[in-house]
């Protein structure tokens, strides 16, 4: 598989089906790179399948080769510890952790063999191991496709300008969208009202950005609201009453 050195606008990445996943065999090609980051993680060996090792993450947006359909696309790749990048292959090699999978595939995989409709839709995924010439032989490397809905994030700015009706709308869409996502075990990373995307047109609602997700029993109360600013403390501070709260 072709590592995040190696990605450049126009990179053309062939990812399998998946019958679990209900995925055929797709073709994406990268439009634009959104972000890249190295991530420093845990030099010694673990027995946490969870304990990140070094490596680096990026975010594209892309477009199915065939269809033409926009898409983002996330790539986690190992890296060679801070220190070891001009080692051998065959030295980089011995950090390799070929089984290392990101919370976010986890959650996304859950979300597509469930049916869920409140995030968007896993529409490429491969769960691999780099190649001999790959920054760490042997080392995971994990494509994430999913759909670009339609509809913009909101913010603070345009919540608040909608009249209290439409508030009240998008609040209840929300529930409804949290409830059928924390069903499957998953939540997003860090509540924020920029992970809600409402298409004003359809009055439909997603949640989005998992690239921090984590696992979660979560029921549903209304301070959720509080955490995704989709409510107003009053003027005189934070109060538990939410009920004097500005919706």
């Amino acid at each position: 598989m072709t590592d995040i050195s190696h990605i450049f606008k126009g990179t053309q990445i062939a990812l399998p089906g998946s019958a679990a996943l209900r995925l055929n065999a797709s073709i994406w090609v990268i439009d634009e790179k959104l972000y890249e980051n190295r991530v420093d993680g845990v030099r010694e060996p673990t027995s946490d399948p969870d304990e990140q090792p070094s490596g680096w993450e990026a975010k594209y947006l892309c477009h199915n080769y065939h269809s033409y359909n926009q898409a983002f696309m996330r790539v986690y790749c190992q890296g060679p510890d801070e220190g070891t990048e001009f080692l051998l292959p065959e030295v980089r090699a011995q950090q390799a952790n070929p089984h290392f999978e990101k919370q976010e595939a986890k959650a996304r995989r859950k979300f597509r063999e469930g049916g869920c409709k409140s995030v968007p839709s896993l529409l490429g995924y491969s769960q691999s191991v780099q190649g001999e010439h790959g920054p760490v032989p042997g080392g995971y490397i994990t494509y994430l496709v999913w759909e670009k809905v339609r509809g913009q994030v909101l913010t603070p700015e345009l919540f608040w300008s909608f009249e209290r009706p439409k508030r009240d709308l998008v609040r209840r869409k929300f529930r409804a969208a949290y409830e059928e996502m924390s069903s499957f075990g998953w939540g997003p990373g860090g509540e924020d009202i920029t992970k809600i995307i409402w298409a004003k047109e359809s009055a439909d609602l997603w949640i989005s950005g998992f690239r921090g997700s984590y696992p979660t029993d979560e029921k549903w109360e209304d301070c959720i609201l509080a955490y995704y600013h989709l409510i107003k403390p009053p003027a005189s501070g934070v109060c538990e009453n939410l009920d004097e709260w500005e919706w």
